[in-house]
């Protein structure tokens, strides 16, 4: 294991790291970013807006008032990005799991939404989909969003239970369900 103390393989570690903290990143996050500096930052604890519509793909509003009394999961994606991919199995299989008191929201930022059928179908995703692009009013109730993924658990009293950075994996959003249904 010499090897891995030579300056070589410490350049290819830092090219590794280089790669992953830039799958993450994407220019259009750097200008939401900048539109939003004074974007209150959502925070647990506190009263979700819920006060939203958004389009799936085929075009029919969708109300996130709607699903008032069930916990929802909105999360934060675009289909470019690699640990959104990692996590959207998890997701799936935990609306399955729970799709009686638990209601996922995938919302598109950043991305050409004529992509979403195509990554709906290869990832088997039942829950719905909406168009969040040009909403800088989403960075207002759940950001600011200025990275991805990012999942807000909002609990069936509507305040906000937990806020993910980062791929989360369905361990960690079965935990925050067992703690908000700890609370009921």
């Amino acid at each position: 294991m010499a090897w891995l103390n030579t300056p070589r393989s410490t350049w290819i570690a830092l090219g590794v790291a280089v790669v992953m903290l830039s799958a993450t990143w994407y220019p259009g996050l750097e200008d939401r970013f900048r539109q939003h500096k004074k974007t209150p930052i959502a925070e647990v604890g506190q009263a979700a807006n819920l006060n939203f519509t958004l389009k799936n793909p085929a075009g029919e509003s969708v109300s996130f008032a709607s699903f008032a009394g069930k916990t929802l999961i909105l999360n934060f994606y675009a289909t470019w990005c690699g640990p959104c991919r990692v996590e959207t199995p998890d997701l799936v299989l935990l609306q399955a799991a729970h799709r009686d008191d638990l209601q996922v929201l995938g919302i598109l930022i950043t991305d050409n939404p004529a992509k979403v059928p195509a990554f709906a179908v290869e990832f088997g995703i039942t829950y719905p989909l909406l168009d969040g692009n040009e909403r800088a009013d989403l960075d207002d109730g759940f950001g600011p969003i200025d990275g991805l993924p990012r999942s807000v658990v909002i609990g069936p009293d509507g305040k906000i239970a937990a806020i993910h950075e980062g791929a989360t994996l369905r361990p960690t959003f079965e935990r925050d369900l067992a703690a908000i249904k700890s609370k009921r």
